[in-house]
């Protein structure tokens, strides 16, 4: 073993020493002799003549001089303690030298107790952690066997500080060090290769973390050179394989959806669960670098974070050397890099456009198959990211196409240019796919869907319906071979695992025909596809299928359709009739068997919400109260109407309440779940109409608002905490989305419930329960994401003050108190945020106007609210009609009693408002509300006494508005 690691081991057992001891201080003696070493700058001292002198244990000096170099009050007297340190090590090296293995497990140890060890400052962290990166950085002999678990403990620690920690002070001030150490450790791999996976893996993790949290602390020079160590890690992953087992699946070696997927939706609810190998806490990258997943997911994070400086060198080294290597690997990986530099940041790479064209193109016709087939994936990239420049060569690319389903060809390739197809149809218009073109685009990918891999049915199947989506009638003449084949597939592949997202497939394309073929011969086709279902309704899938597609039929308005209905209502209710867990532990311990029942349930609330046109899109967008708010919906849904959607809901009595039990009664600890089927429930709540709803189902909606909310808060809580166990090493920003998302949905449930159902649900909210000093509560508290819960809550304040009135009275100080808190917080730059707090002043007009006992508080009200109008979002925010009720409730308060203070600022809120909307009544009501303002001030103008008073409002008197 050389010096250098001897040096190491000796530095280890110091340390771990050290920590096993608590850092014992040393002997007054002790430090008097450091303190005169450190004076007379001696650098000759010997440590062990003062061992010997003194007749100290040479293992306690060792221990006393590292505390000494970390605790040490003077810098002498610590840079003193760390040269003594060091000769010391350096004498005693080889008596260690067979206890290697015991100080890898004592400095395992030591790294876990001294991180986690509270007390400890600053400057300690600086001296040891910067030691510690000098000893990593250097390369280890090969008998060195401490270096890997030295390395992985020392990163694992570093980035748990700094995600836990949130970058403290000490670890900023090192930061350019442990950049440079991080790289130097990939530059020496390099040359080397002794690291394995999962350390690679971990240094590129944590200079992600590192760069994501300022990035100009990387200069481009070391960009580079992570990103030529990159190359190196994903060109040593691709593997040799044979044709078969490379053509076998498309989700094993170079996986086709670490491009892009279409089959999303399917594989997230039907593929079981699985040990997912490229999850960043476990470090298991044996099985993920044979497929390539580790490299090229790394790569595509630093593109993210470093952007344009990062994606200029990938271009270059697959433009100068990787794409003319006569290495395939290398030619493969230029392919690889380009099309994930173009996923993640194609403004940069807009001018270099014909230049990556040209390389993918040529290496389409690579005698290499892997080659090809990362050539298309790089096709498929240009044409989501490139669109308008792909037209311009579409017939290049058409040419790709036509070669690459052609029969004959290898399957990867077939799956791989049906994605093309897809990914192309989106940018073409039906114009510019000419006859020709698309007959051999037909017919090619018909015989593509009876292929015996399912991975090229399955994607042929969806490049039909892409091109159907485009061309409309043109397709007439391959209707009939759609409806044929779909049906065909259903019945060869039934109830097999392997076929589940085919399945899906065929059931979608078969409906979709609905749209485009005559009813009468399209009816004989349906009656045998409905048999088929009946036949098969046990099926784990194929009623959720039915579920998600049948919204076409609706919205078609089939004739056929409505007499297989009731049959088709009876499969869902028999569903949804199935007893759900409310508790974790119950889900725990349930049999394989049913949990399948209870995702079954689950996915078939997932379909019902599609035809309930409440999916998860609304939660990415501002939601419109105006609509939810008012008493009378009157717009008419985009696709289809309400009475249409009324047709679920009462073609089969019972299914409304198996609908809303199902939705409200099972306690899902996933966000997005939780928010979907609490929104699907608000809007089913609100479809159902005025008091549909039973005692029990208004108190099981009070119930899961009680439950879930406590849940979510806690859930948001540890994810803004870190808490690996939720978020892995994720950032939390997705994670609370997502909560906020179900908070959003849970407000909004109890805003329908209240609105629709106010017979049952006023006297039970303003009883028994706490709802309203909860959402009190919950408005006082900071909304530290800027999110759009606190709307929804804002709104249920002001439904509630509307319908309860009188009952409302007992909350009114709170409440009122829970709003003024709100307001009086700055508002933030998130838009969300001074959203939230325009409904919050909204709901305060609705307190105004509907509950009595606020007169008794008008003077102090008043002038607040006036303050806070007008709402600058009054569009989005409908208070035009509140607004104008009050001033004629309330004139004498409102107008500024007999001076009329008031008025000039009325009428600035009258323009403003009519500005801001287009109603024709909301314009009227505002003119006969100036028209009774002026009468008022009119009819008692010689009570006003101040003249410059007078002097204003006449000014105001009939003029235009």
């Amino acid at each position: 073993m050389n010096n250098h690691s001897s040096n190491q081991i000796n530095f280890i057992h110091v340390i771990s020493n050290y920590i096993y001891v608590m850092m014992e201080q040393p002997t007054d003696q002790f430090i008097a002799i450091i303190v005169t070493l450190a004076n007379t700058n001696n650098k000759k001292d010997d440590i062990d003549d003062t061992i010997k002198k003194n007749d100290f244990d040479s293992d306690k000096v060792a221990e006393w001089l590292l505390y000494l170099m970390v605790k040490g009050t003077f810098p002498n007297i610590k840079e003193k303690a760390g040269s003594l340190l060091d000769k010391l090590l350096a004498k005693r090296g080889k008596e260690l030298q067979d206890e290697a293995m015991r100080e890898k497990l004592d400095f395992t140890l030591m790294l876990r107790n001294f991180f986690n060890r509270r007390g400890v400052i600053d400057n300690d962290y600086v001296t040891l952690v910067s030691k510690l990166l000098t000893i990593i950085s250097k390369p280890p002999s090969m008998d060195d066997r401490v270096s890997e678990t030295v390395l992985e403990e020392v990163i694992y620690r570093l980035m748990k500080i700094f995600v836990r920690s949130n970058n403290p002070s000490w670890m900023r001030k090192l930061a350019p060090q442990i950049i440079e150490t991080l790289i130097v450790l990939l530059d020496n791999h390099r040359r080397k290769e002794y690291l394995v996976n999962s350390t690679k893996r971990m240094v590129y993790d944590y200079l992600t973390v590192l760069a994501k949290n300022n990035v100009t602390l990387f200069n481009n020079t070391q960009v580079e050179r992570i990103i030529v160590n990159l190359y190196a890690w994903l060109i040593s992953t691709v593997k040799d394989v044979s044709m078969e087992e490379w053509t076998e699946t498309n989700s094993k070696i170079d996986i086709d959806k670490n491009f892009y997927s279409f089959n999303y939706d399917e594989e997230k609810d039907y593929i079981p669960p699985t040990n997912n190998d490229d999850d960043p806490t476990t470090y298991n990258d044996d099985v993920s670098d044979g497929r390539g997943i580790t490299a090229h997911s790394k790569l595509a994070q630093f593109i993210q974070v470093f952007g344009p400086v990062s994606v200029i060198p990938i271009f270059n080294q697959c433009n100068t050397t990787l794409s003319n290597s006569t290495q395939w690997k290398e030619r493969y990986a230029s392919m690889v890099g380009l099309a994930t530099a173009c996923k993640f940041s194609s403004e940069v790479l807009f001018q270099r456009f014909p230049i990556i064209l040209n390389l993918a193109l040529k290496l389409f016709e690579d005698e290499n198959i892997r080659v090809r087939w990362a050539s298309i994936q790089c096709l498929i990239i240009l044409s989501i990211e490139f669109g308008d420049l792909m037209v311009q060569v579409k017939q290049q690319v058409f040419n790709v196409i036509r070669k690459s389903i052609r029969q004959g060809t290898n399957e990867r390739i077939q799956s791989s240019g049906c994605v093309l197809v897809q990914t192309m149809t989106d940018i073409l218009t039906n114009e510019m796919i000419g006859d020709n073109v698309l007959n051999g685009l037909c017919r090619g990918l018909l015989a593509l869907v009876e292929s015996p891999k399912f991975y090229v049915a399955e994607n042929a199947l969806l490049s039909l319906q892409s091109i159907v989506g485009v061309v409309k009638n043109r397709f007439n003449p391959y209707f009939g071979n759609i409806i044929s084949i779909s049906l065909s597939l259903l019945e060869k592949h039934n109830a097999t695992k392997e076929s589940r997202i085919l399945r899906s497939h065929a059931i979608k394309a078969f409906v979709m025909c609905s749209s485009f073929v005559d009813e009468k011969k399209y009816s004989k086709s349906l009656n045998k596809f409905l048999v088929f279902v009946k036949k098969n309704e046990k099926s784990f899938d194929m009623i959720v299928d039915v579920i998600r597609a049948s919204y076409v039929f609706i919205q078609d308005g089939s004739q056929s359709f409505p007499m297989y209905f009731p049959m088709f209502v009876r499969m869902i209710a028999n569903i949804l009739e199935t007893p759900l867990p409310t508790q974790q532990a119950e889900i725990d311990e349930m049999p394989d068997e049913s949990k399948q029942d209870m995702k079954k349930v689950l996915l078939t609330l997932k379909g019902l919400n599609t035809i309930l046109k409440s999916n998860e899109k609304e939660y990415d967008q501002e939601y419109d109260e105006e609509e939810d708010y008012q008493d009378e919906e009157d717009d008419e849904d985009e696709d289809y109407s309400k009475d249409e959607k009324l047709k679920v809901l009462t073609s089969y009595r019972p299914l409304a309440p198996f609908i809303l039990d199902a939705a409200l009664g099972y306690q899902e600890l996933e966000p997005q779940m939780c928010a979907l089927r609490i929104s699907m429930a608000s809007y089913l709540v609100s479809t159902m109409g005025k008091d549909a709803m039973t005692l029990d189902q208004v108190e099981s909606t009070v119930a899961t608002y009680n439950r879930m909310k406590p849940l979510l808060f806690v859930m948001a809580d540890q994810v803004r905490a870190g808490n690996q166990d939720i978020i892995g090493d994720n950032m939390p920003e997705p994670f609370l989305k997502n909560i906020a998302q179900a908070l959003f949905a849970l407000y909004g449930v109890m805003t329908e419930m209240i609105k629709y159902n106010s017979t049952i649900a006023i006297p039970l909210i303003t009883g028994t329960t706490n709802i309203l000093e909860d959402i009190c509560d919950y408005l006082t508290e900071d909304d530290e994401e800027g999110t759009l819960a606190p709307i929804k809550a804002a709104v249920v304040l002001g439904v509630a003050a509307k319908l309860a009135k009188d009952r409302f009275s007992p909350y009114l100080t709170p409440v009122l108190q829970a709003i003024d808190t709100m307001l009086s917080e700055p508002i933030s730059t998130v838009v969300d945020n001074k959203t939230s707090k325009e409904y919050a002043i909204r709901s305060i007009g609705e307190i105004i106007r509907y509950v009595p006992q606020v007169s008794s508080m008008l003077n102090v009200i008043i002038p607040k609210w006036l303050n806070k109008l007008p709402l600058v979002t009054a569009d989005k925010v409908p208070i035009i009609e509140t607004f104008c009720s009050i001033i004629r409730l309330y004139p004498d308060q409102f107008l500024g009693g007999e001076q009329y203070q008031h008025v000039v600022k009325l009428h600035g809120f009258i323009l403003k408002y009519r500005k801001t909307t287009c109603q024709k009544d909301e314009i009227e009501l505002l003119s006969q509300t100036w028209l009774f303002i002026q009468e008022s001030f009119k009819s008692n103008w010689d009570n006003i006494t101040s003249e410059t008073t007078r002097n204003t409002l006449s000014k105001l008197i009939d003029p235009p508005l």
